[in-house]
């Protein structure tokens, strides 16, 4: 049941990814956007980067959060798409590209140029649409990173075929966590030489001190962090909180935010004037843009222009015509949503009440319709959820029924010391998963996605925990009348303990179901959904890899009789005293 809900998630197909029209495009904002894509890059470590703090100061300083699953590829595709992973359908890093629209494509479709400086997935997935792509070949990680700065000074320098925008990928520091599971600062205090933070911070000023950040907008932000011991997938938040920074040409200094991963592809539309992204989630950063160069394009509409059902958008402010054609996007897609879910639809609707406002400019008016429509179409998923709920409840119902029973059959002999057993289990093995192990209910215990060698070391856990405490709770039966009431006892204590993560499998099958169409679930409830069955699991103790599993119950039974004989006590003979009868 655990490898089913886990291949579920992993296997998740997106209902989302037909092809919609898309919008038109606008004056730009900036000549060419510069992005830095650095791996692994933490939060708290881009702070003790000199040129990313003079960057800051000078622009955009952002925190982007990331939707989990946090790992490197799901990552990718939403910052190039503004997708979340239930519309791009991502979930794992050894997928290949889903048919989701993307920044690459619409840059095209505006005959605008994009070249990628990185390895070769970002052919793969969006070669058809990039004029260049250089790819990094050396088998050392700062060299390959040294050569992705210089082929990116070549390609800016280019005026033959002159790209507007240009990504670079730099995984030097991401291959430090991969070699070493520690964190990057620890890494760096144990090889100070040559430190991996200066050297990414001179690759950084290398780049930047060839740009004109008049004419040139520079990006830097990182695709995810990593925790303690280097991994990553998780909802953390030094995973998946990462650094976004921003300054040049179309972006006010000074500016601060706290944004979602999906605004990234919008706000690279807005400043290169390409379409947005038609399955994009987000909205661009619209308090960092600065529209002073491109105001005298077109003269801005005011409140008092007569009210019509639609202004030429040749006749709008850029800033306007921006809200305009996001607005559109989100209508468009939230349209096609609900007519995959069966819902009814409410977006064009809410449209045409801001309509008015979002065309005169009015920057409120279009926070308010995207926050409308956040509103409608998570009350339409709710209610989605709702109805798909009301169709597991005979199933819910006879899950509940037989865990009543199975708890009833544990506690019918002797039920005290059963629940302390269960209760002693549990504070233990929190004890041991939380504070010795340092686990957490996250993907990221799942290195790269992949659980396998995670599940095996804590079912060992599991299984030892299991027989040190039916051993305590064997050593607890010296009273009871017959070897067969310890046995019972012991084995209770083991019934009770699998109902807690049966019940917790229950109340998730309740909410998500086990299969997923067109949602995907809480992250951190089904990582502990699929850590709580690993102690069902553990009922079958693997002693060896070239031996069969070995059942955990027999062998606890015939240890409990065991132990029984040992510390029984025996009635102490006396006095049979009858009974008298007195005429």
């Amino acid at each position: 049941m655990r490898d089913e809900v886990w291949a579920s998630y992993r296997t998740y197909a997106s209902p989302y990814l037909a092809e919609l029209p898309a919008g038109t495009g606008r004056p730009t904002l900036s000549p060419r956007v510069v992005c830095v894509l650095v791996r692994g890059l933490r939060l708290e470590e881009s702070r003790n980067l000199p040129t990313l703090q003079t960057l800051r100061q000078q622009g955009l300083d952002a925190t982007v959060a990331l939707a989990p699953p946090t790992y490197r590829v799901p990552s990718w595709i939403g910052f190039a798409s503004g997708a979340t992973p239930e519309v791009h359908g991502l979930t794992r890093n050894d997928a290949g590209l889903p048919q989701i629209d993307n920044i690459f494509k619409q840059l095209r479709a505006a005959n605008k140029n994009a070249a990628v400086i990185g390895t070769i997935q970002w052919s793969d997935w969006f070669g058809p649409d990039l004029a260049r792509f250089e790819e990094t070949t050396e088998p050392e990680a700062n060299a390959r990173d040294d050569a992705a700065i210089n082929t990116a000074i070549q390609v800016l320098q280019d005026v033959q075929q002159p790209a507007q925008f240009v990504l670079i990928e730099l995984a030097a520091l991401d291959g430090l966590a991969d070699a070493r599971p520690v964190t990057t600062t620890q890494a760096i205090s144990i090889t100070p030489t040559p430190n991996p933070l200066e050297v990414l911070d001179a690759r950084l000023f290398r780049l930047i001190s060839t740009l004109d950040l008049a004419t040139n907008t520079v990006m830097v932000l990182s695709d995810r962090g990593r925790d303690a011991d280097g991994n990553d997938g998780g909802d953390d938040a030094d995973v998946s909180r990462v650094p976004l920074v921003m300054a040049g040409a179309g972006i006010k200094p000074g500016t601060q935010d706290i944004v979602k991963q999906s605004a990234i592809a919008p706000m690279l539309a807005a400043l290169l004037g390409a379409p947005m992204p038609t399955h994009a989630q987000g909205a661009p950063m619209l308090a960092a843009l600065d529209f002073a160069t491109a105001a005298s394009s077109a003269a801005p509409i005011t409140s008092t222009e007569p009210i019509s059902p639609a202004l030429p958008a040749s006749t709008l402010a850029p800033n306007a015509k921006l809200m305009l054609d996001s607005a559109q996007q989100r209508i468009t897609f939230d349209e096609f949503w609900s007519e995959v879910n069966g819902q009814p639809r409410f977006a064009a609707e809410s449209l045409q009440r801001y309509r008015i406002g979002i065309e005169s400019g009015n920057v409120t008016a279009f926070e308010q319709l995207l926050a409308e429509i956040g509103a409608k179409r998570e009350a339409a998923e709710g209610a989605r959820l709702t109805r798909e709920r009301l169709g597991r409840l005979p199933v819910l119902i006879g899950l509940v029924l037989a865990l009543v029973a199975l708890v009833g059959l544990c506690l019918q002999k002797q039920p005290l010391q059963p629940l302390v057993g269960m209760v002693v289990y549990y504070v233990l093995w929190l004890v041991l998963f939380a504070l010795a192990r340092g686990h957490r209910f996250s993907l990221s215990m799942f290195a790269g996605g992949l659980p396998q060698a995670f599940w095996p070391s804590v079912a060992r856990d599991c299984a030892l925990l299991l027989g040190g405490v039916c051993l305590f709770i064997a050593l607890a039966t010296a009273r009871h009348k017959t070897v067969w009431d310890a046995v019972i006892t012991v084995l209770s204590t083991l019934g009770l303990v699998v109902c807690v993560p049966l019940g917790l499998l229950a109340w998730f099958y309740w909410q998500w179901g086990l299969a997923f169409v067109g949602v995907l679930p809480n992250s951190g409830l089904l990582a502990t959904v699929l850590i709580g069955l690993t102690h069902v699991a553990a009922l079958s103790v693997e002693v060896s890899a070239s031996l069969p599993a070995l059942p955990l119950a027999p062998l606890v039974a015939l240890g409990a009789g065991l132990v029984y004989f040992v510390v029984r006590r025996k009635p102490k003979p006396g006095l049979q005293y009858g009974r008298m009868r007195i005429r």
